[in-house]
């Protein structure tokens, strides 16, 4: 899907907050809490994931994709200003993919190691790690690519 971009003045910002999880007693749990920042782009409904500086009356150019709420913006500009701001990509995904990668082939490697010839299970704790790392690592790259790409499309707005 091609990105598209909208100019004009900002109206309605809001920040959004959203936490979820559970508390397992005194012993902890798990709580998260993601941002997204809503906003309307010349009367036009638009999202952008985290907490971005933009306030009403800000004259901006966004490039992202349509979707449920409105448009959901990759990169975004000020036109006043020049400055440019772009959603995050989540490297975590990068770093756990390398991980397990090399976790994989240190288990891989005695696994065979300590069997005669390839054993399916030697086969399996090889390949399993480089599936799981490689679609992390992918995961990661594919949303480094649509910041660019929604960069591209900015700039050619201009």
């Amino acid at each position: 899907m091609e990105f598209v971009t909208i100019s004009g003045v900002v109206s309605h910002c809001r920040v959004i907050s959203h936490t979820s999880g559970n508390i397992h007693g005194r012993h902890g749990g798990r709580v998260q809490t993601t941002h997204n920042t809503m906003f309307r782009i010349a009367g036009k409904p638009v999202v952008m994931s985290g907490t971005i500086s933009v306030d009403d009356g800000d004259d901006v150019t966004a490039a992202g994709r349509p979707g449920r709420e409105g448009l959901t913006v990759f990169a975004l500009r000020d036109n006043a200003s020049g400055f440019t701001t772009t959603i995050q990509a989540d490297s975590l995904y990068a770093i756990v993919g390398l991980l397990i990668l090399c976790v994989g082939l240190v288990c891989g490697s005695v696994v065979i190691g300590e069997s005669s010839g390839f054993s399916l299970g030697g086969v399996i704790s090889l390949l399993l790690p480089w599936v799981a790392g490689g679609l992390l690592i992918r995961k990661f790259i594919h949303e480094r690519n649509r910041i660019h790409a929604a960069l591209a499309t900015l700039d050619q707005a201009q």
